[in-house]
């Protein structure tokens, strides 16, 4: 979907270790030039939820994207580069992207 120029993948529905590796995958083969990944926590994954987010975190380094915005208590407590942005709640997240003005973007929603 477009949005303010940007164009939008929007994968918001359910989240798992599974899907979420895939959905990175896809995206960095997308041939956009600029790249966003904005990913929420992977929520009900119990005791290796750390270990799952802490995997995802590990699998982000590996690509070059403009930038990556985590979300959610569980990305918020992984080791990631500096330059990741980390919000505790989606309201927090929303504000920060809307100030951004990012333009000519595409941007994953997962």
């Amino acid at each position: 979907m477009d949005w303010n120029n940007n164009q939008v993948i929007l994968d918001a529905y359910n989240a798992n270790p599974t899907s979420m590796a895939a959905a990175v995958r896809s995206f960095i083969s997308n041939d956009a030039k600029h790249k966003v990944a904005v990913l929420g926590d992977m929520l009900e994954l119990h005791r290796d939820s750390q270990q799952y987010h802490h995997a995802i975190g590990d699998q982000l380094k590996q690509y070059p994207f403009d930038q990556v915005i985590l979300v959610g208590e569980e990305f918020k407590q992984t080791q990631t580069p500096e330059q990741y942005i980390k919000f505790g709640n989606t309201i927090s997240a929303k504000a920060y992207v809307l100030d951004q003005q990012f333009q000519h973007k595409t941007i994953l929603v997962k």
